[in-house]
């Protein structure tokens, strides 16, 4: 069984069938679809369409209608609806009849040609109790977490483009980015460089060069985490693509240079499956702060330009000053399914930012309520080593300002920190030590 959700995973130019009957259906859904969504409090039809596209894809002229059926014009949420349900339901069903029309007999050759690049695609994912072998084409018949768990997030393989070796600006030539733009900063080997989120947004993985190392700065939307790791595995170095597929709601990365390769959990740090399932990558120190203080303490740091992105692979280029996750991020709900131990914390506190922190072969987390929500430093200890966090209450933002070499830390959502550590508690300041600043 297959059912809808509206995900926010970075639309990708998807060709329509050239096949009459599809054209057909996609008419028929562009017409009556948004109506009776619209007209439809006890979901029943939504239900429905869940046996009725029993695909891998749909155009996107209807992923874009389910969306605005859903997210904008849904009755239960906005109140134009509630009054007048009928009238805004079938004018959106005439749109749709319209635009899928036209929409239709716009081809180039054998392929449609798509801009969604700023769209909010809805997709179709797996339900949790069917299994799925080779979901968007990865072998998971040896897979160390259960097939049924991983789930297709809607784009194919690579339909999110994760960027390499991307182009880079100083401080000076920056002048697009703001104060308040968040950013992943990773300072090694004597070089400092941002990486900025509205970026990852779009790409989630960028494959970089810092001097001798070969870095991923990964960012998954869906679970607000930044993590960095080292590319090197043995004699070689990976570089990373999106799989376009989820567990936990987490990115599932895949070697992009093997034609077997591994899918690779960013949160769980290992791969999952195939030849390398197992192994585990190496995590690298950084910050997730903003612009402003990143080139207070970084002034020689250098920043990813949005001209990074190839344009001749995505279409027309992005305004990445728009973010597609903000609706998701309003929410306290998940769109995915995740490890029921996760599921048991209050709506609330579903996307609370947390520091997870690992020390030893335990897992912790850090939380705005160590701090009392206050601006100040505090220590923490997990397996006999410590490390000393600054919170800064107004961008709920956490940043490492010392630790031993045997912690390692990730910022991410507490449902899904704890999705992967069900086990890990919230850490408690040390009163031994413990500086106040």
């Amino acid at each position: 069984m297959w059912w809808f959700v509206t995900a926010p995973c970075g639309g990708v130019p998807t060709p329509a069938d050239s096949n009459t009957a599809s054209v057909s259906l996609v008419v028929a859904a562009a017409t009556m679809c948004p109506a009776a969504i619209v007209n439809d409090p006890d979901r029943r039809f939504r239900d429905g369409l869940r046996h009725l596209f029993q695909v891998d894809s749909k155009p996107p002229i209807f992923r874009l209608l389910e969306t605005i059926a859903v997210t904008v014009l849904d009755p239960m949420q906005t109140e134009v609806c509630r009054r007048q349900p009928n009238r805004f339901g079938w004018v959106l069903a005439m749109v749709g009849f319209v635009v899928t029309c036209v929409s239709a007999s716009v081809r180039d050759g054998s392929t449609a040609r798509w801009d969604v690049s700023t769209t909010l695609p809805v997709t179709l994912v797996q339900d949790p109790g069917e299994r799925d072998v080779r979901p968007n084409g990865f072998d998971l018949s040896e897979s160390l977490v259960p097939v049924e768990q991983v789930l297709r997030g809607g784009p194919p393989k690579d339909g999110i483009a994760a960027l390499t070796d991307p182009v880079v600006l100083t401080v000076e030539q920056a002048d697009a980015m703001r104060d308040v733009d968040r950013v992943i900063g990773v300072a090694i080997g004597g070089m400092a460089r941002a990486y900025p989120i509205a970026i990852l947004n779009y790409h989630e993985i960028i494959n970089d060069q810092l001097g001798d190392h070969a870095i991923a700065v990964t960012f998954c939307p869906l679970c607000d985490s930044a993590v960095v790791v080292d590319r090197h595995i043995g004699s070689r170095s990976i570089e990373f693509g999106v799989s376009g597929l989820l567990f936990n709601s987490n990115v599932l990365m895949y070697d992009r240079r093997v034609s077997n390769p591994s899918l690779w959990s960013q949160l769980d740090l290992r791969a999952i499956s195939g030849p390398m399932a197992g192994t585990r990558l190496v995590p690298v120190r950084h910050d997730l702060v903003r612009w402003k203080q990143w080139i207070g303490r970084h002034p020689q740091s250098t920043v990813v330009s949005i001209r990074s992105a190839d344009p001749d692979r995505i279409g027309r280029r992005r305004d990445y000053t728009v973010n597609p996750y903000e609706a998701y991020l309003r929410r306290p709900g998940l769109m995915f399914s995740v490890n029921p131990a996760a599921m048991v914390l209050p709506a609330s506190d579903l996307k609370s930012l947390v520091l997870g922190v690992t020390a030893n072969g335990k897992a912790g987390f850090v939380t705005a309520d160590a701090f009392g929500n206050r601006a100040s430093s505090r220590r923490f200890q997990l397996a006999g080593a410590s490390l000393i966090v600054n919170f800064d209450p107004v961008v709920r933002q956490f940043r490492v300002t010392q630790a031993d070499p045997a912690v390692s830390w990730t910022h991410s959502f507490r449902f899904a920190w704890q999705a992967f550590h069900p086990t890990s508690e919230a850490l408690r300041p040390s009163r031994e030590g413990s500086p106040n600043r």
